[in-house]
């Protein structure tokens, strides 16, 4: 059972916390989808969001080394937004310490 199951909490995360939904009742509830948020200038936008939702590739995995892609993430691209750096050169140096890192593990890189 997925942590964020409960339809509560699935609701509290959502409106406390402004996450998307975890579940699709609460992806597809009247409430949800018709609400007015004021960051985006009160527009009902989660019909928006819903629609697209169903266009996400569900094939997706996560590498078996998520922190790591996350970690270098934070030190090469999040550095360069930061300090409004040089984002191409950002995300070279990125995925070679992450091909480099996987190599390292033992994984194949096409």
């Amino acid at each position: 059972m997925f942590l964020n199951s409960d339809p509560q909490s699935a609701a509290l995360l959502n409106t406390d916390q402004s996450l998307f939904p975890a579940t699709k009742a609460l992806l597809n509830d009247p409430t949800f989808l018709g609400q007015k948020l004021d960051f985006y200038g009160g527009q009902a936008v989660n019909q928006t969001f819903a629609d697209v939702s169903s266009t996400v590739v569900t094939s997706f995995q996560w590498s078996p080394f998520q922190d790591y892609v996350f970690s270098e993430f934070n030190d090469t691209v999040g550095a360069a937004f930061t300090k409004k750096g040089d984002l191409d050169a950002a995300l070279d140096s990125w995925q070679g310490a992450v091909v480099k890192y996987a190599k390292d593990q033992g994984f194949t890189v096409p």
